[in-house]
């Protein structure tokens, strides 16, 4: 029987780290730093709690399922709802938010200050060819990942994170938010480690295979050992920039979420820290972005049983991505909010509810908070895209700890009660079911 070596471990456990470690693990990070100031440790509790806790979770949720959310939420609800859950998830961290966020801020954060005068268009074509190149052959991506681009991050990530350490820009200020910890969990929203988990895992199960660790056993343990060794190292770089924000007290005062890991490379560095940042960010993104490109074209090949070819799902996702790219970053962060505030509350219950049992027995409670987590979910959707319609506004006065960012939090206990009760003849009927 086939076994992961430790070899084998190290380079999928840094390929996976570096498929996470995003623009989006600079930019929001660094913003949470800035408004919790002195209390920055707290915020990153709840910070790591989404970003890290919640996505070792879903790794384990995708090692006992032996597959990615699309089936899980399936067996939940119903195929079709996984289906549908599960495209709308790939979409957000694939070709409609997240290749264009990449390609946005690889050009306007890293290119444009070093080279001014070079069109978006021209950034995004190479940007695009280069994750074209190391996502088109899914057998080589995670070795390609592991062994080549992410070395080089890791090494500029530590340098910056050292140095920032060593010596402090300033010194932390009074946190300018009433939670720190709730500012920290919904902040973590917006890398979108837990989605990227459950989509991630399959691509990381099919590559498994390819090693020849064959056996469920085996896979569920090696998942397990990949997921903990990669989330542990994205908690600590997200940690340490949440820290250098923080400790940068008023000298970052007023900068927007796209100027303080610029501003905090340059006071730390000078004027070489410009030229380091655009490296450390153009890495980042082409790593997170090699890595989705593979997991969208892995994902859409299953989800259509193979009618869909990997090379034509990644090459269209690229096309898209780019068309997508010339809205601009600003634009596409916001836009970007409203998904999340749907789809989080909900996935949350899918991972947890999953892990609490086996799924015959927990299949009603899941349902009834999933749903009720979607619509408080739609609610939060509608308020952050702009729409302040007053019944979903009094609503958010009256539930508990909406303020925190957990308005959905009793409704989906209700959901969980109700479900129990409605579908507790049918789970006694689905005994036999089970995974």
């Amino acid at each position: 029987m086939e076994k992961l070596s430790s070899k084998g471990l190290l380079v999928m456990s840094v390929a996976l780290m570096v498929s996470h470690f995003g623009v989006g693990n600079f930019i929001f990070p660094a913003q949470l730093g800035q408004v919790t100031g002195k209390e920055w440790f707290v915020g990153v509790l709840g910070f790591t709690t989404v970003e890290a806790l919640l996505p070792i979770l879903a790794y384990l949720c995708v090692a006992k399922a032996q597959n990615d959310i699309r089936y899980i939420a399936g067996k939940i609800i119903h195929p079709k709802f996984g289906l549908i859950f599960g495209s709308i998830m790939m979409l957000i961290i694939g070709p409609v938010f997240i290749f264009p966020r990449l390609a946005t801020s690889a050009h306007e954060m890293a290119v444009m200050p070093l080279f001014p005068n070079v069109p978006a268009f021209v950034t995004y074509l190479v940007f695009f060819g280069v994750v074209f190149y190391f996502s088109i052959n899914p057998s080589k991506v995670i070795d390609k990942l592991g062994s080549i681009l992410a070395p080089l991050l890791i090494i500029f990530v530590a340098v910056l994170v050292f140095k920032g350490i060593i010596n402090p820009i300033s010194s932390p200020i009074d946190s300018q938010v009433g939670s720190a910890y709730g500012t920290g969990f919904t902040t973590a929203y917006n890398t979108m480690d837990a989605i990227g988990a459950m989509l991630f895992g399959g691509f990381w199960l099919t590559d498994l295979k390819r090693r020849g660790i064959t056996q469920p056993g085996e896979q569920k343990s090696a998942i397990i050992k990949i997921g903990l060794l990669a989330m542990t190292l994205l908690a600590f770089l997200h940690g340490s920039i949440v820290y250098l924000a923080a400790s940068g007290g008023n000298e970052l005062a007023g900068l927007s979420i796209g100027e303080l890991p610029v501003t905090i490379t340059v006071k730390l560095f000078g004027s070489m820290g410009i030229i380091i940042f655009a490296f450390l960010l153009l890495l980042a993104n082409l790593t997170t972005c090699v890595g989705l490109a593979a997991t969208f074209g892995n994902y859409f090949k299953n989800a259509s049983n193979g009618k869909v070819g990997y090379t034509h799902l990644v090459i269209g996702g690229i096309i898209v991505g780019f068309i997508l790219s010339n809205v601009g970053l600003a634009s596409i962060v916001n836009l970007t909010v409203p998904w999340l505030s749907l789809v989080y509350p909900a996935l949350i219950v899918i991972i947890l509810g999953t892990l609490a049992g086996p799924l015959h027995r927990t299949r009603g409670a899941l349902t009834g908070g999933v749903i009720a987590a979607l619509i408080i979910g739609a609610f939060d959707a509608l308020q952050a895209a702009g729409f302040n319609i007053s019944a979903i506004v009094s609503l958010q006065k009256i539930l508990p700890f909406a303020s925190a960012g957990f308005g959905w939090l009793l409704p989906t206990i209700i959901g969980v009660i109700i479900g129990t009760i409605v579908y507790r003849k049918s789970q006694q009927a689905e005994e036999n079911m089970g995974w």
